[in-house]
């Protein structure tokens, strides 16, 4: 009896460490910023490097990248994933300028790139939200020409944006349907889940966004299940669409989608202009 008495202490004192510990450092397991100058070399190199923004939020602030505000109605607020910071995407803005006739206005969360602060769950929801606000009230853009873009974990940040301001449309792309399915996939019986105060519970916000959405995924994704962003798309209401791109990995769906990923956000934003609410 007494061995068995001692096995439960040790049993509970074990699980309440592990539980201490993964609330400890849960952001850090999450949270993968890269801060500057880290990235930012190739900027300098640009003829016509992005403008910078600087959002005050709480005591910190919030860098922004802004492409040059074009002839275009439509402006993209794109939300990155959770590794690295906007410089690591120059890459891709750079095709997103060349290839879809959209403005480009894109953040980098509490502690990451140029950003102050330190990233969570509550704070980059809360970024997400200043970015809004100024993109709408210091900038000028009407919500009817506001696209949110997110990808990857910026996927369940754009969701929740969508739950609380309002935006012409949402494009999802590589993003999952809430962070203790990827929990699930990531570590399978070990009930790390019960223990995380993360949620990014895009599953119950997104049956409340009515607008247009698109939904992009590689059927190859390595870090994202594929069934997952599936998942999200079969939950969420009209109007929506899915797009599948074969072969396509993680981080890879703009060169390996080629036409076929730049012809669907063409053809999407095309028919959204068309619409008025």
């Amino acid at each position: 009896m007494a061995n068995f008495i001692r096995l439960l202490i040790f049993v509970f004192v074990f699980l309440g460490t592990c539980w201490v510990l993964i609330r400890f450092f849960e952001n850090k397991l999450v949270f993968f910023p890269q801060q500057y100058p880290s990235g930012f070399e190739a900027v300098s190199l640009l003829n016509s490097p992005p403008e910078d923004y600087f959002i005050p939020v709480d005591g910190n602030t919030i860098h922004a990248w802004n492409f040059g505000f074009k002839t275009a109605r439509k402006t993209i607020l794109f939300f990155h994933g959770n590794a690295g910071n906007l410089a690591g995407r120059l890459h891709f803005f750079q095709h997103l300028d060349r290839y879809l006739d959209v403005n480009i206005f894109a953040i980098d969360y509490s502690g990451y790139g140029k950003s102050t602060g330190s990233p969570s769950e509550k704070n980059v929801y809360r970024d997400a939200k200043a970015a809004y606000d100024y993109l709408n009230k210091s900038l000028g853009v009407s919500s009817e020409n506001i696209i949110i873009w997110g990808r990857s974990l910026g996927g369940a940040i754009a969701v929740n944006l969508a739950t609380e301001r309002n935006a012409k449309a949402l494009i999802l792309e590589a993003t999952f349907s809430s962070g203790k399915d990827m929990i699930k996939q990531m570590f399978g019986i070990i009930p790390v889940g019960l223990a995380t105060s993360i949620k990014f519970n895009s599953t119950d916000k997104i049956i409340n966004i009515d607008s247009p959405k698109l939904f992009i995924h590689g059927d190859a994704d390595s870090v994202v299940p594929f069934d997952l962003g599936r998942k999200l798309f079969t939950i969420s209401p009209e109007p929506k669409q899915f797009i599948t791109l074969p072969g396509a990995n993680h981080n890879d769906t703009y060169i390996v989608g080629g036409d076929k990923y730049w012809q669907a956000i063409r053809a999407f934003i095309a028919h959204i202009s068309t619409q008025t609410k």
